[in-house]
Parts: C-alpha cells; structure tokens; sequence
C-alpha cells in the first residue's frame, strides 16, 4: 500500500496529512498558505511526488442545510484539477473536523498558526482510513 495524503482545505490555508506506506499511522504534515487553488494544487504536487503519495483524500466542507456554499465549489475545483493532472482522489465529509482538533490541542498548540489546520487533515484521514477498513 502507498501513502495517502489527506487535505483540509481553506480559502488561505491548507492542513496536510499523511500516512505511513501501511496506513496506519498518520501524521500532521504541515499547513500550506496560498493565494488560490493554482498555487494549492502546485504545493500539493510537489508533496505527492516527494512522499510518493498513492491517493489524496479530500475533506468536503458541506453545509448542513444540503446546499453546495461558496467553499465546497472552491474544494471541488481543486479536487478537479488534481484529477486532470492524473492523482488519485477520494472525497470525505469534513463534517466537524476542526471542532475535533481543537479538542484535540492545548492552548499554546492552538496559537501556532497551521497547527489546527494539519490536526484537521490528521482527522480527516483518520476517518477515511476507519471508514475503508470497515467498509
């Protein structure tokens, strides 16, 4: 199995997950600060190809009233861009991985900037790589 690399997504920043080559431990990597999802989608190729990435898992920030918000279309257009250039990319439901992080952090963790956005995409993975193992 190769890595999977997990992203949380936003307007400015972009947390970074990754797995060991088993899927099994899961590391926060590091927070992406970028100007749009042309320098995003740069910054994450190099990471694929540096980590020999198999497979990049997206968290979906859904709104909960069912409606596609402003957002998603920006996840959904880096997660489209991704697939043209030929990654593998699975999509998740982000529902409330931030609110998990910062569970997850002590103060002085919450003040470094990226560290919550890199737990969220720690979270994120750790979804996706339960949900497949259970199928």
């Amino acid at each position: 199995m190769s890595r999977i690399m997990a992203l949380d997504i936003g307007k400015r920043r972009t947390g970074i997950a990754i797995s060991d080559s088993l899927g099994i431990a899961i590391t926060p990597l590091e927070t992406i600060h970028h100007r749009g999802f042309e320098q995003l989608v740069c910054a994450v190729l190099k990471l694929v190809e540096k980590y020999k990435v198999g497979k990049v898992v997206v968290g979906l920030p859904r709104r909960t009233d069912g409606k596609k918000g402003e957002m998603e279309q920006f996840v959904d257009r880096v997660v489209e861009i991704l697939r043209e250039k030929k990654i593998l990319v699975d999509t998740i439901d982000e529902w409330f991985s931030t609110k998990e992080a910062l569970k997850l952090l002590d103060r002085k963790q919450r003040r470094i900037k990226g560290t919550l956005d890199s737990k969220a995409a720690q979270i994120i993975l750790s979804t996706y790589l339960l949900r497949e193992k259970n199928g």
